[in-house]
């Protein structure tokens, strides 16, 4: 009989509970371990590791980048090539004991098979995780030692803010490829199948023009109906591989109810989603038609209804005052990134005298504006265009930018208080391109009357 000590009396029955519970804790922690070292010592693991350490340099090597474009490249880096490379290791992993002939050493362990195989899957999400902690790591430091000096007006050469937006933000899509691949390798004896994951994401690549953007699990606006569809493929293939070895017990709960359930709030979720986007084919959103149905060939600048970095739905009735410049970028525009460090600084010299300085960004994602303005300090309005999707030109990414007929990154467009247009500056590029726009800038705010239009 176990007793405390102190009284003399029987103990808790948590008491008799805990050492066998810190048992068993320990023993699954030691076999998560030995999953994501079992990765970590292969070929193939080793193979991944370098691969994606030698990408993140070569695409943090450019001279000017800065902290929050290099985070931005080390996160499509790892949404992209770090997806197709786990696949292999998933599908290994899945398929380890017929590939290694080590069946009935496996099924004569005392750890149950369903436990074993959620383990596994486990500690090869970790090990990919730690891959892609190094890819971002390698692509921060290869900015700070190759990037050279920034523009004025850039924000800081350092930035940790930047590499852990790019870490926390690809982890979703990461936990979802691995865990699909890890699924249909389950389900297969051939890991070829995992090729069926592959062809998904190539597809979703390929075809995004006809294509809805919930089907692409690399953007963060999906982040939550891809957690959910991970979580429900997991405890999925744990109670498939129970079924097929035929495990049962008292301390072994029926996963398979949970993991539908999983499954279906996923695709309710990502269903709802849709229903609330414009999302072309599928939904098409009257506020983002209406936007559409303006002209900037009226001389009126068009307005617009957008979520700003701090999450608020921000359009030009609600910045009063004036004169306003517009700015279209996108992060996969190189030129067009010069348009952010020189919108801040004419804000931060003419923002006390009235100009509304506004950048609208152009990406599939949503959470662009955002980071670019947290991680690189801009004070000046940054709206992400949330009816973005991919297209052949500019013009049709989006209904707004068709309005403003944007046919090349950057372009920029400056208004009178009367919303009245002086200046489209259309692929602004080089120092004189932006010397226009300030004089543009500096005779509107200082003549008495305003009027005219002017085509830069």
């Amino acid at each position: 009989m176990v007793v405390d000590s102190d009284t003399l009396v029987p103990a808790p029955a948590w008491r008799k509970v805990a050492p066998a519970w810190d048992a068993i804790s320990r023993l699954w922690l030691v076999l998560l371990r030995y999953e994501v070292l079992l990765a970590w010592r292969s070929r193939l693991g080793m193979v991944v590791l370098v691969v994606c350490c030698l990408a993140g340099v070569l695409a943090g090597a450019s001279a000017g980048l800065g902290p929050a474009p290099a985070a931005y490249r080390a996160w499509r880096l790892g949404s992209l090539l770090l997806s197709f490379l786990a696949l292999p290791l998933m599908a290994l992993a899945a398929r380890r004991d017929d590939l290694t002939r080590a069946g009935d050493g496996v099924e004569s362990r005392p750890q149950p098979v369903g436990g074993r195989m959620l383990v596994r899957l486990a500690g090869s999400v970790l090990f990919i995780f730690a891959v892609y902690a190094a890819m971002v790591v390698a692509t921060w430091l290869s900015q700070l030692v190759f990037g050279g000096k920034l523009p004025e007006g850039s924000g800081p050469r350092f930035s940790l803010l930047a590499p852990a937006h790019a870490f926390v933000y690809g982890l979703v899509p990461l936990l979802f490829v691995a865990t699909l691949a890890f699924f249909v390798s389950s389900l297969s004896p051939n890991p070829l199948a995992v090729a069926i994951v592959g062809v998904y994401w190539i597809l979703v690549l390929v075809g995004r023009d006809y294509v809805s953007r919930v089907f692409d699990f690399s953007l963060t606006q999906n982040a939550w109906p891809y957690f959910l569809l991970s979580l429900g493929l997991a405890l999925l293939v744990t109670q498939l591989v129970r079924w097929r070895s035929r495990e049962a017990g008292l301390w072994q709960p029926h996963l398979g109810l949970p993991a539908i359930l999983l499954l279906l709030a996923g695709v309710q979720m990502a269903h709802g989603l849709v229903q609330r986007r414009h999302d072309p084919p599928f939904h098409l959103h009257p506020v983002a038609v209406s936007m559409g149905g303006q002209n900037v060939r009226e001389d009126l600048m068009p307005g617009f209804w957008l979520p700003d970095q701090w999450g608020r739905r921000t359009g030009l009735h609600d910045l009063a005052g004036g004169p306003y410049l517009v700015g279209f970028w996108s992060p996969n525009e190189r030129d067009s990134l010069a348009l952010l460090p020189s919108f801040q600084r004419l804000h931060a010299r003419y923002a006390d005298r009235g100009l509304r300085v506004i950048a609208i960004c152009l990406a599939d994602d949503w959470s662009i504006a955002r980071r670019f303005a947290r991680e690189q300090g801009y004070s000046f309005l940054m709206l992400a265009d949330t009816n973005t999707h991919w297209a052949a030109t500019v013009e049709h990414s989006s209904p707004l930018a068709e309005a403003y007929e944007v046919s090349s990154l950057p372009a920029v467009y400056l208004a009178d208080r009367q919303r009245r247009l002086r200046l489209k500056a259309r692929a602004v590029f080089g120092s004189s391109g932006w010397e226009d726009v300030n004089r543009a800038v500096e005779s509107l705010l200082s003549e008495a009357g305003q009027g005219g239009v002017a085509d830069g």
